[in-house]
């Protein structure tokens, strides 16, 4: 038939077994940048409508009501990002997207939780989703948002997740979140 050879049963099973294996092999070796790229176009359809500024490490997405607080969310990113990479002693390959929620429903909503889950930020996947500092900050935005913010916490997140391929226990990337904050 055609040129090919007809192969037992038994021959067919096996090559496709091998292939199996071979299949989840490479992707259990890659399923974190899988994932990362998932996520990221996600991320990209869902806020196609944002407004959008971009830094030295960061794409900051955002809505037209924080309009004022973007140059002092991207200046306290940036410091996060000088903080926490000098460090670990590792800068990330590309950057980071940060997409900035206008209320704690929307940010819930991102992840399809409860509109009653509260968060001030959350790390995925290669991204950052944090609140609005006018839903929280009371002071100057810059120092309170860089103080008090989630941005060195959940860039910890990202710095451990990319050290490690994503190969650590939930608890543990939480622990050195909390100490480098």
């Amino acid at each position: 038939m055609l040129g090919f050879k007809a192969i037992s049963p038994a021959k067919t099973v096996s090559l496709i077994l091998i292939l199996v294996l071979i299949i989840t092999l490479v992707l259990a070796k890659n399923n974190q940048a899988v994932m990362r790229v998932m996520v990221g176009q996600e991320i990209n359809l869902r806020t196609a409508g944002f407004n959008e500024i971009t830094t030295e490490h960061f794409i900051i997405k955002y809505t037209p009501a924080d309009e004022d607080n973007i140059d002092s969310i991207a200046k306290a990113s940036e410091k996060s990002f000088e903080e926490v990479t000098q460090l670990f002693g590792y800068t990330p390959k590309t950057k980071t997207t940060v997409v900035v929620y206008p209320d704690t429903e929307s940010l819930a909503k991102s992840f399809g939780w409860n509109k009653n889950e509260k968060a001030m930020g959350v790390y995925w996947a290669g991204t950052i989703r944090i609140l609005s500092p006018s839903q929280w900050v009371t002071g100057q935005v810059e120092d309170e948002f860089y103080k008090e913010g989630p941005m060195v916490h959940e860039f910890t997140h990202l710095i451990v997740d990319d050290l490690t391929n994503g190969n650590y226990s939930r608890w543990w990337t939480e622990g050195i979140a909390q100490y480098v904050e």
